[in-house]
């Protein structure tokens, strides 16, 4: 019986096996990009073009990938990105990457949008769980996220400075992903075709959502409370209210981020 390594040497070997498991309307969310998708290709490239060249006649050595940010040391040099929702991607998707991260040193952030509370998370990954915050229009709001996370244990906060208008993600639109989403007769019959899929998140939601009909109307409000209006000034007063936030800006890699505006 082959090993999960050798089955799966690298990401992309994941790739056919993930679609095979996943709804089409679960892949398409997880995998599109927005418009033409020009930046995805882009990302792709630019990732490519970071370069690890090795050392020679140096005699035998062990490599190091290890790294340090904001006074914390990791096993590698990356983490892995808020994805919204990833519990609908996979059940408790966000457990078991904040385990996977706490386990083999790397950091996780939780996104903001997601499926599982901050406190959970949190208790999973341990100090290597990040939480990610979409500036919001009502401050109240913003500062009950921030003292959750704060409260939790949670000490580096990533702030995602989105566009000021919604994007419009046109492959999402064509697999009929609306918000709140719609259940329509295509979307039940793509759901039976992942009878695995469909039994982990029947049996994950009925724990956390008493009544499932509730749930889609927080979609819409999530969307409509997020706000792209943010500004240096609000960025300024989120150190107030983030315990960790200045502390984090004065460390090297936040001197340089704020430098970078």
């Amino acid at each position: 019986m082959p090993t999960s390594e050798a089955k799966y040497p690298a990401l992309g070997y994941l790739i056919p096996r993930a679609r095979r498991r996943v709804p089409f309307f679960a892949w398409e969310y997880l995998a599109s990009g927005t418009g033409a998708e020009r930046l995805v290709g882009e990302n792709r490239a630019a990732l490519d073009r970071v370069l690890l060249p090795p050392k020679v006649a140096q005699g035998r050595y062990q490599p190091d990938t290890s790294t340090s940010l904001f006074g914390k040391h990791y096993s590698v040099p990356f983490g892995a990105a808020p994805v919204g929702m990833s519990g609908l991607i996979w059940p408790g998707a966000e457990l078991i990457l904040a385990r996977a991260a706490r386990e083999n040193g790397f950091p996780y952030t939780l996104s903001m949008v997601a499926n599982e509370t901050p406190e959970a998370v949190a208790e999973a990954g341990g100090e290597n769980a990040w939480f990610q915050l979409y500036p919001l229009k009502e401050p109240e709001i913003e500062d009950d996220l921030l003292a959750r996370a704060a409260s939790a244990g949670i000490r580096t906060l990533v702030v995602t400075l989105d566009v000021p208008v919604g994007s419009r993600r046109e492959r999402q639109l064509a697999a009929g992903l609306t918000v709140p989403p719609k259940v329509t007769p295509l979307t039940l019959w793509r759901v039976a075709q992942r009878p695995v899929w469909a039994l982990k998140n029947s049996a994950a939601w009925s724990t956390k959502v008493p009544d499932a009909g509730r749930i889609f109307p927080r979609f819409r409000h999530g969307r409509q409370r997020q706000d792209g209006g943010h500004d240096r000034r609000w960025a300024a007063r989120l150190e107030h209210r983030f315990p960790a936030a200045a502390a984090m800006a004065r460390q090297p890699g936040g001197q340089r981020a704020t430098e970078a505006g």
